[in-house]
């Protein structure tokens, strides 16, 4: 009986909370605060938006916030400017990703029309500190009503050095140094740095402008750059495209020994590296390799042991069994690597199987290959075949020879001249050559001053000059490092660059034989070629 009134007491608890919550959404109020829970709609069942219905609940109810690959927090956010009166305040906790994030690009432009901003205090390196978590907290304070002319008060931290201090300390020590920045920007400074915080009072006009690319915080300078046909943007020379995704990668991942132990087809490997083994300048691999299971036909990836001539349409498909033999050796069995194995070796003998080292390698593998799961998805819920990659990516990433290849995180800039067509995987961003009118006039233009043909290889160690400057280390400072310091290098970032032409014959050469330099690793030539951009870019 006690039970019984106990279920029955919480019931009627719960009814009674949601009955008050409906109430609250129908009133608006002068001051709304908050620090609302956070996750993204990826993050599989622990997410607090996993269940598909509630995910279309938010997205017709938040149309400005659930968009996307969203984070819950960002519905918050624009939760609350519905809540707040007209003459409003709304001051919340939460991450952020919303202030560069993709998903968060119809709030951003949401919140710099419909609201005024007052200030935003990123807290990006402090999750942990803070919140005993690993998220990337923010401040955000915000008017209801539409914006004016004007500032707000922007600010930034770093993560110091905190050692032998206790943690009641490192509190508030960061917070004495956001105060102490604030402070100042309040007695009439533009800008103010304490400590580990830097603040800014930066024009909402920047927000508006910014809502596409992301939120910089920090005041944009005009940078006098030279716009008569003299710049280039990066983006219109080359195209980003990420490495890819194999799924079980130590199988795919393979070294020169593997492949003259097992005799794996050459065609189906390709030189490889690791992203975090990257180095600046030029792509320098060790014995590395990628078995890549696909063939080229007419610019399009084919998995490699696709055959229109068989029932199935694929030589390595054992779903269908083809003859009296393979139901002997499947008979009473389960589809395990010994089975796959036996079955790769009859339909090598009776000439089915186009890569044959590479089929009798893979099938060793195959129970774990084909119990992949991505998405919550099986392989071939996902539309693949037991032995391919989850994201094989464009079949220019393995025609393509020359490209310009950097990690996607990265505290500096790591750009690498590849001259091999080396894969590298999906945390790898590769830069393939876009045969433009831009890229026309460039390296039209090198070769007016050098007095020879321009290769595509003289346009990617030109362009290395501008895409490891300091120039472009300044632009990437704009944008908001990860928790552990590191930036994103991704299409906004390349959008960003520009890469000038050069203004004379000896320019041009310098620029190339600097590159040079640099490339063999000589100090002090990226000093001087920095040097050079700058004056380029003025």
């Amino acid at each position: 009986m006690n039970t019984f009134a106990d279920l029955n007491s919480r019931i009627q608890l719960t009814a009674e909370s949601a009955a008050r919550f409906r109430r609250m959404r129908e009133d608006s109020y002068g001051l709304v605060v908050g620090n609302p829970p956070w996750g993204g709609v990826l993050k599989g069942p622990l997410s607090p938006v996993y269940d598909d219905v509630k995910k279309q609940h938010l997205r017709m109810n938040y149309p400005n916030a659930a968009t996307g690959k969203f984070d819950v927090d960002g519905v918050f956010l624009e939760l609350a400017h519905k809540l707040t009166a007209p003459s409003g305040r709304v001051a919340m906790i939460t991450q952020d990703t919303f202030l560069e994030k993709d998903w968060a690009t119809k709030l951003r432009r949401f919140l710099s029309s419909k609201a005024e901003i007052r200030a935003i205090i990123d807290l990006n390196p402090f999750g942990q500190l803070f919140f005993s978590a690993m998220n990337t907290p923010a401040i955000t304070v915000f008017d209801s009503h539409p914006p004016r002319r004007g500032s707000f008060q922007a600010v930034t931290t770093r993560a110091p050095k905190f050692a032998e201090v206790a943690v009641g300390q490192r509190r508030e020590r960061v917070l004495d140094a956001v105060s102490a920045a604030l402070e100042r920007l309040g007695n009439g400074q533009r800008a103010a740095t304490f400590d580990c915080a830097s603040a800014w009072k930066t024009s909402r006009e920047q927000l508006s402008v910014q809502a596409e690319s992301g939120w910089t915080l920090r005041p944009e300078k005009a940078r006098r750059t030279r716009t008569q046909g003299g710049l280039v943007a990066a983006v219109d020379l080359f195209e980003p495209r990420q490495g890819v995704t194999p799924g079980m990668l130590d199988v795919f991942l393979i070294t020169a020994d593997t492949i003259r132990q097992h005799s794996i087809e050459e065609e189906l490997c390709h030189p490889a590296i690791k992203t975090r083994e990257m180095m600046k300048w030029v792509v320098t691999r060790g014995d590395r390799y990628l078995l890549y299971p696909y063939r080229v036909e007419i610019d399009r990836n084919v998995p490699a042991f696709a055959d229109n001539s068989t029932r199935n349409g694929d030589a390595l498909d054992f779903d269908v069994i083809l003859d009296d033999i393979e139901r002997r050796i499947r008979r009473g069995r389960p589809l395990d690597d010994k089975v796959a194995q036996e079955l790769v070796e009859h339909r090598i003998a009776v000439g089915l199987v186009r890569y044959p080292h590479a089929a009798r390698y893979l099938s060793t593998q195959f129970s774990r290959l084909d119990g992949r799961i991505f998405k919550k998805r099986t392989m071939r819920e996902f539309g693949r075949r037991w032995y391919e990659y989850i994201w094989p990516r464009d079949a220019r990433l393995i025609t393509e020879k020359e490209r310009i290849l950097s990690p996607r995180l990265a505290r500096e800039p790591r750009f690498s001249l590849d001259v091999e067509g080396t894969l590298s995987d999906d945390a790898c961003l590769l830069l393939l050559p876009k045969k433009t009118s831009q890229w026309i006039g460039l390296a039209t233009s090198l070769g007016g001053y050098l007095e020879r043909e321009i290769t595509t290889a003289d346009v990617l160690r030109y362009s290395l000059a501008f895409l490891n400057s300091t120039y472009a280390l300044e632009r990437l400072k704009r944008r908001k490092p990860t928790p552990k310091g590191s930036y994103a290098i991704g299409e906004k970032y390349i959008g960003e660059l520009r890469i000038a032409f050069p203004t004379g014959s000896d320019q041009a050469q310098r620029v190339f034989s600097l590159v040079d330099q640099c490339i063999a690793g000589e100090r002090g030539a990226a000093v001087a070629l920095a040097s050079i951009v700058d004056e380029l870019l003025r």
